[in-house]
């Protein structure tokens, strides 16, 4: 038996939304089907906020300079 926990079947969904918009911004059927989730739920909205908040720090994460290579010894 493996103790890996229940899938969040919200927060997988929130994520898929983000995707779904990300590839298509400007489709407002799109738009206006993720707005009547995030309204369906207090939980959607929630989720909805961190995937996107999520996003906005992955992306500054991808921004910031490598490191330096650590120096052979």
């Amino acid at each position: 038996m493996t103790d890996t926990p229940p899938p969040n079947l919200v927060w997988e969904t929130a994520l898929d939304w983000l995707l779904l918009i990300q590839q298509n911004p400007d489709d407002p059927e799109l738009n206006r089907r993720l707005n009547d989730w995030r309204a369906s739920a207090p939980e959607h909205e929630a989720a909805w906020r961190k995937a996107q908040k999520v996003w906005q720090l992955s992306g500054a994460a991808l921004s910031l300079p490598s490191p330096p290579a650590a120096a052979a010894a």
